[in-house]
């Protein structure tokens, strides 16, 4: 049974422009990641709000970001605004260097280099 978020985004997605250019995978991003072997122009972040999830979804989601390619996160000043926002500076300063800021307040975007 589809929860109302989850029947939401569907519905969203069926009635975008571009929607034959959208894959879904309904799985947990752990998972996606083990199998995945694509690389990625944007990959958009917005799932668990736990630390150590949030950590994993950004250093997976960074290996597989093609050069030049933008990985967009929200909730950066969500939840308690600062336990997200030290979980995300953690990761970004990891991969200092390697990316350069596009976009930073309620939401974080960042282009790898």
């Amino acid at each position: 049974m589809q929860n109302n978020e989850e029947a939401n985004f569907d519905y969203n997605i069926t009635h975008c422009n571009n929607s034959n250019k959208i894959h879904i995978h309904k799985i947990t991003s752990d998972a996606f990641f083990e199998k995945n072997t694509e690389i990625f122009d944007l990959i958009y972040i917005d799932g668990s709000h736990q630390c150590e999830n949030i950590r994993r979804d950004m250093i997976n989601s960074f290996k597989y970001l093609a050069p030049n390619g933008i990985m967009w996160m929200d909730d950066y000043l969500g939840d308690d605004g600062i336990r997200i926002k030290n979980t995300m500076d953690s990761v970004l300063s990891h991969l200092n260097g390697q990316y350069k800021f596009l976009q930073s307040g309620y939401q974080i975007a960042i282009q790898k280099i």
